[in-house]
């Protein structure tokens, strides 16, 4: 019966022959669909991008920064050395051994 409605060779050669194109055009439409869905994707990360860029932007349009001095490199330097002196030192726990020197 496939042999009449492909008309070339037998029965076996003739699935094979249909079930190849099929796979590869399945195939193929996946990729293509995941192409266009990663570029829709990209697309609308750009356009975020640019639209949180025009929003911070208004924002700070709009802010006084005029009056404020910036971070003296060296000054920051000394608070970050003064502040790790501050911090505890790590205290490293070692559980019981007994008198083999085994872990219990």
């Amino acid at each position: 019966m496939l042999k009449s409605r492909v008309g070339c060779g037998s029965g076996v050669a003739s699935m094979e022959l249909l079930v190849v194109p099929v796979i590869v055009g399945g195939f193929l439409s996946i990729l293509a669909a995941q192409y266009l869905m990663f570029s829709k994707i990209r697309q609308l990360f750009v356009d975020l991008d640019s639209q949180l860029a025009a929003t911070i932007g208004k924002l700070l349009e709009g802010m006084p920064f005029e009056g404020i001095e910036q971070v003296n490199p060296i000054q920051q330097m000394i608070i970050q050395a003064l502040a790790g002196q501050f911090q505890a030192p790590a205290v490293e726990v070692m559980p019981p051994k007994d008198e083999k020197g085994r872990f219990r």
